[in-house]
């Protein structure tokens, strides 16, 4: 066996005295053959073998070499990165002279011989202990992995129902229902059919709309790996009684370590108190009440939010088939003089409450003689012009000759927020963004509200597109610092469009017309980007 070729013959490649000075395992072999014709001795000294026992057991051959259970996918990956370069890189198993198995690193280089044959000159690193570090590492990251995610899956005891999906292999994981009409709906076999059932029950035409447009495996795997890993949304859906009921799921994506596929994390709560409460707060906020409140049509229980008066002699049936025709009031005069009124009106759609209001008739009067103010500079938003004022800024700038970058920013799906949450809470999610876009403007720079959710900006001077998108991508990377007190849940995204003006013929108009197509592309690309002409 091998008799008479216990030396190695490298005569073709040089010097085997050069080659044993050169630290490490090294070993080289023919491409054609497969057969070895140098091993160092550094690297018979780490996996225990001479030479006769080495050439012996691996049958003198490279591929015998790999571990049995790694080589087809070693083999098949040098043979991949020798296609496009002269190099490989890869990681398997040998089995050394003691039976134990030896992980190892090899990086090989193609080379020819002086008689122009190829070779592989290969450096083999022993990675044991690093592998089995690592293999401790990702046991102990996965279990902390799944114990995050069952943490998340039980984060409220009040959820309603929690589920996990693999968004990677679409399908369903742990489901956690309260009751047999919501584990029909979350007991689905794929992650698309979940959230399909989801959309269904949805009874408010807006939300189906958005979840339909915004909410799917592609569009949430696409969500994380722009970096996005929690969304919050609120929606009106069906319950087991068929009445609808205001509810708010919370979402957290994560990477599995293990696998590498995208997980979803869900749980539900019943916010259908605390969304009537802020509707009815949102209701009267712009109006001095003495009290008001809310009548359940069902129950015909008054409960009281602020204030107090006797409603025993109003007649509620009567009310009911009133406000079937229009709002109702009632007058009445008190004891110490003071004329009120009642104000009557159905709390939403469904009619299952009625709101009532009480106001001071003296004070209301005294409240519409107050002069109306005149025009501002700045808008309701602090420090941020106002839409005639900042228009008009614009045009003389244009009308000056001078170029520069001109922005449109709208917040996305905004009217959700105002549906859910109520006017106060995304008033005050417009004030927070508009005090944002100030502070990362310089203040030559014109910030103005358009309407709405909208607002624009024009810098005097820039003119590149690199420059565009560096002032861009500073607003887009801290857009989380913007928060809404006391809903530390509400995330805010934004859409942008942007576009250099430096035609001196081109109006206000044509620029404003021009940059509101690009928002509405980085709205139809998925939002939470912007677009630049």
């Amino acid at each position: 066996m091998f008799e008479g070729q216990c030396k190695w013959d490298v005569s073709d490649l040089g010097s085997k005295e050069a080659l044993d000075l050169m630290p490490g395992g090294l070993c080289i072999y023919h491409i054609d053959d497969d057969q070895f014709i140098y091993v160092s001795q550094n690297m018979l000294d780490m996996l225990g073998y001479t030479e006769e026992s080495f050439r012996e057991k691996f049958d003198n051959r490279f591929s015998e070499l790999v571990y049995i259970e790694d080589r087809e996918a070693t083999l098949s990956t040098i043979v991949d990165q020798v296609s496009d370069a002269a190099y490989d890189n890869c990681i398997y198993r040998i089995e050394k002279a003691d039976g134990s198995l030896m992980w190892v690193k090899d990086e090989g280089h193609l080379v020819k011989g002086y008689s122009g044959r190829e070779c592989f000159f290969v450096v083999i690193v022993d990675i044991t202990e690093l592998m089995h570090q690592n293999a401790i590492y990702s046991e102990r990251r996965q279990q902390e992995y799944e114990s995050a995610m069952q943490e998340l899956l039980l984060a409220n005891p009040n959820a309603i129902y929690a589920y996990k999906l693999n968004l990677t292999q679409n399908i369903c994981l742990d489901c956690h229902g309260t009751s047999e009409f919501i584990q029909k709906f979350i007991d689905a076999k794929t992650a698309d059919e979940l959230l399909n059932r989801i959309s269904l029950i949805m009874t408010d035409d807006y939300s189906i709309k958005w979840f339909i447009a915004n909410i799917s495996r592609e569009k949430l795997i696409g969500k994380y790996n722009r970096g996005e890993r929690r969304i919050a949304l609120s929606y009106r859906r069906l319950r087991e009684n068929g009445k609808p009921i205001w509810v708010k799921s919370f979402c957290h994506l994560l990477e599995n370590p293990s696998t590498h596929d995208i997980e979803m994390v869900v749980y539900t709560v019943d916010i259908e108190r605390s969304y009537k409460e802020e509707k009815i707060l949102t209701k009267i906020c712009d109006k001095f009440y003495d009290c008001f409140g809310l009548i359940g049509i069902e129950s015909k229980r008054v409960h009281y939010y602020y204030g107090d008066n006797n409603l025993v002699d109003i007649d509620l049936e009567k009310i009911r088939q009133e406000l079937e025709k229009n709002d109702v009031y009632h007058f009445f005069t008190e004891n110490n003089g003071q004329r009120k009124q009642l104000e009557f009106f159905y709390f939403d759609e469904q009619k299952e409450y009625i709101i009532f209001t009480q106001i001071d008739m003296n004070f209301k009067q005294q409240s519409s003689e107050k002069p109306l103010r005149t025009l501002r500079k700045y808008s309701a938003m602090a420090e941020v012009l106002a839409p005639t004022v900042g228009r008009e800024q614009i045009r003389s700038i244009l009308e000056s000759g001078e170029k520069g970058a001109f922005f449109i920013f709208d917040i996305d799906d905004f009217r959700i927020t105002n549906d859910t949450f109520g006017h106060r809470i995304a008033d005050r999610m417009l004030c927070n963004f508009a005090a944002y876009l100030r502070r990362n403007f310089n203040d030559d720079d014109i910030v103005y509200r358009l309407g709405s959710d909208k607002f624009g900006a024009f810098i005097i001077g820039l003119d590149t597109k690199e420059q565009l998108s560096d002032k861009l991508n500073l607003i887009f990377k801290n857009i989380n610092e913007v928060r809404v007190e006391g809903q530390p849940d509400l995330l805010i995204t934004i859409s942008a469009g942007a576009h250099i003006h430096t035609d001196k013929n081109e109006t206000y108009e044509d620029m404003l017309r021009t940059t509101e197509n690009r928002l509405h592309l980085a709205k139809d690309n998925g939002k939470n980007n912007f677009f630049i002409a």
